[in-house]
């Protein structure tokens, strides 16, 4: 997987379908060479952030994140399995055996290793990190807290802190 920044009009000559993250009002512009696969083209508004990219587990799908835009792509069916536009910008993706996750500024996302999605967490203040330890996913905030969550059962685990989901 290579992401090369291009300009505009480097852009403009992928086709449609292969242009898999476009922004009305973009400013950055790459292409990301799947190795095996046709390359695609990602656009997007902020001069600071980069693209996230991260390869499941097994190698079948890669997850492609930047600003407020989300895609997963089948590598084994070269199609799209995800394409999501978020409310709030992603901050990280990880990757484990059975599940994605994904870290916005807001919200907390977990996709099941098909790509459906297994939950949605609203958060009480803007997200900066989630760590994977076992069966428990630790989401830092920004102030400092953090919550435990049980990726088994969705709910977290400080009562004080479920309660007001």
């Amino acid at each position: 997987m290579k992401l090369q920044l291009i300009d505009e009009s480097q852009f403009k000559q992928f086709k449609g379908i292969r242009r898999i993250i476009v922004h009305d009002h973009a400013r950055k512009f790459a292409s990301l060479d799947l190795d095996n696969l046709e390359t695609f083209g990602l656009s997007w508004r902020s001069d600071f952030i980069e693209p996230i990219i991260m390869l499941s587990s097994g190698h079948s799908t890669v997850w492609v994140g930047v600003d407020q835009q989300l895609v997963a792509l089948d590598l084994k069916r070269s199609k799209i399995s995800v394409a999501l536009p978020l409310s709030s910008n992603i901050v990280q993706i990880l990757t484990s055996a059975s599940l994605t996750i994904v870290l916005t500024e807001l919200e907390l996302l977990l996709f099941n290793s098909d790509c459906s999605i297994r939950s949605m967490k609203g958060l009480p203040d803007i997200g900066s990190e989630i760590l994977l330890q076992d069966t428990n996913l630790i989401v830092y905030l920004l102030e400092g807290d953090s919550l435990i969550l049980d990726i088994e059962t969705g709910m977290f685990k400080e009562p004080a802190i479920a309660s007001s989901f």
